[in-house]
């Protein structure tokens, strides 16, 4: 017999071969009965390990271990079971060794699913340890999926596989997809556009426990999961998944959310604020997590969710930032948190702390400059003030840099109390204009030009040039602020900032930071990546705030950094 022979009149004159008794004990093809015509003709007989039928889709394993699967309608059960030989007849010949040595699967056709498709690709390619080999299923798009109502457990176990295009599949009428991606390879899963309006049980759908998760990217932010009764496990132990967007989820009919998000500790943003979880009872749905920031909504609680402990239960001491009634900032411990009921943004707050800061005066007023932000370092906090103003008064100082060892300090309600150790000085001002001594350095906007005011305050039209730096030895008062930059030429505090100069490299913390312009003004779509280093060459005050520069029209807060050098 030659090659190149249709296979459909390969396989029908095997059935002869075979009752003439021709093909003796080294037959290679075997079938589940005498096939039907699979009508290809780019496939011989010599490249076939077995051919059968499953439903009404023919299939055949090549020798190369690929399982090709024609047009038709796939039965109820997985394929490790439902494709199958009579083995009595062909006793030499071990089927379920051959399908554990399937790497790929090819859709050759367009596939109905049936409405039972839970697990599916279980049994298939099945390394002897027990994990699957299954590496590629080919032509995922190929399957019609619309009457399909049970998807669990569909591609769990797949630990080989890296990606399968399943974008398109219409999951409308789906009711479970509990343990559907469960303990697979996939790095990446496009779902973003399925109508999940139907589901009731996504327990466990991604998650992973006994292989390492390699999803990095999902995109769930539209779902409609509002008949969802079980979302426990739903991502637990998806260690890479760095961004997940839930935040729109309507979780109003959920019941269980047991250790829903457990583990996956790169997620650093969890947005709850339209969330109900009134009807859930016990949850841990955040232990062993390593969140920085929360939204939380009113109807949203936290008991029962292990924030703030590992996978074991033990407390890992994380502390968040939080924004009181009155407006204060305070630093607080998980278990604060959880029984607060706050609402509102919780941030991380790791090696950072907030002070109240009393200014030691000459007025022998109390004076307290709130809220400061410290970074800590080996319990030591480097705290910069500005010193209030006072109306109908001068004062000798701008900004106070100083540090102070924490660990000798007792925080009240989440924040410590502390006193300036320089002392201020505030000298009354007889009329407006008042004129005073400074030492500054002063830098022009890069994109607006500096308008020049002579010495009574009026308008010239002189300008200094965009990025230059210029030396003020004079403040003058008269409503804002002027500074001189020559003789009869002063500049409007708006149109410059004072900085000093550095030169120092610093680190950004666990989240990322946004950056601000000259002006003091959010800089649309940049930020620093968490923890990177960053060269500075400026301590900048910007709206009553210090920053640190990183780049020519780029500024840091001084609190969202470190300086490690």
């Amino acid at each position: 017999m030659k090659r190149g022979y249709k296979l459909n009149i390969l396989i029908n004159s095997l059935g002869v071969l075979m009752a003439l008794g021709l093909l003796g004990n080294n037959t290679i093809v075997q079938a589940q009965t005498d096939p039907a015509t699979l009508n290809d003709e780019n496939v011989s007989l010599s490249d076939i390990k077995y051919a059968g039928t499953d439903g009404t889709c023919q299939w055949y394993i090549s020798n190369d271990d690929i399982l090709h699967i024609k047009s038709g309608t796939l039965a109820s059960g997985s394929l490790g079971k439902m494709l199958t030989v009579d083995e009595n007849k062909y006793s030499k010949v071990k089927f379920d060794n051959e399908k554990q040595n399937v790497k790929r699967i090819i859709f050759e056709g367009n596939v109905y699913l049936p409405e039972d498709s839970s697990w599916l690709f279980t049994g298939l390619g099945n390394n002897l340890d027990g994990t699957s080999g299954l590496v590629e299923i080919k032509n995922a798009d190929r399957l019609n999926t619309t009457n399909v109502k049970d998807m669990s457990h569909m591609f769990d176990g797949l630990s080989s596989l890296k990606s399968v295009d399943v974008s398109t599949w219409d999951v409308s009428g789906v009711i479970d997809m509990s343990y559907m991606f469960h303990n697979t390879g996939l790095a990446v899963i496009d779902v973003s556009n399925w109508n999940t309006g139907n589901v009731l049980d996504m327990q466990s759908m991604f998650s992973s426990s006994n292989v390492d998760s390699e999803l990095e990217d999902l995109n769930v932010s539209a779902w409609n999961v509002s008949n969802v009764k079980n979302m426990s496990s739903m991502f637990a132990k998806v260690d890479k998944l760095k961004n997940l967007d839930v935040s729109n989820w309507n979780i109003s009919n959920v019941e269980k959310m047991k250790h829903m998000f457990s583990g996956a500790q790169k997620i650093k943003v969890l947005d709850f604020s339209n969330w109900d979880n009134k009807q859930v009872k016990s949850t841990g749905l955040l232990s062993g997590t390593n969140i920085k920031r929360l939204d939380l909504p009113p109807n949203f609680s936290l008991r029962h969710s292990d924030l703030g402990q590992d996978l074991t239960g033990n407390d890992n001491f994380q502390k968040w930032m939080i924004t009181d009634r009155k407006g204060n900032e305070r630093v607080i411990t998980s278990k604060q948190l959880i029984k607060s009921n706050y609402v509102g943004v919780a941030k991380s707050a790791k090696n950072l702390a907030v002070f109240d800061v009393n200014v030691p005066n000459n007025v022998n007023q109390r004076i307290v400059n709130k809220n400061v932000l410290g970074s800590l370092k080996n319990g030591t906090a480097t705290l910069t003030i500005k010193i209030p103003q006072k109306d109908g008064y001068k004062v000798n100082k701008k900004f106070i840099t100083f540090t102070i060892d924490t660990t000798k300090l007792q925080a009240t309600k989440g924040r410590y109390i502390v006193s300036s150790p320089e002392r201020v000085t505030y000298k009354k001002i007889d009329s407006k204009g008042q004129i005073s001594s400074v030492n500054h350095l002063l830098a022009t906007l890069p994109n607006k030009k500096a308008t020049i005011y002579d010495d009574n305050g009026h308008k010239t039209s002189n300008k200094l040039t965009t990025q230059t730096n210029w030396l003020s030895d004079k403040q003058m008062k008269d409503g804002p602020i002027y500074y001189r930059v020559g003789i009869n030429q002063w500049v409007r505090e708006d149109d410059v900032y004072v900085y000093q100069t550095q030169s120092l490299i610093v680190q950004t913390g666990n989240l990322d930071n946004d950056l601000v312009n000259a002006q003091g003004q959010p800089v649309p779509q940049r930020n620093l990546s968490s923890q990177t280093s960053w060269q500075v060459d400026r301590l900048a005050y910007l709206n009553g705030k210090t920053y640190y520069r990183v780049a020519t029209n780029e500024f840091v807060p001084t609190a969202d950094v470190t300086i490690v050098k």
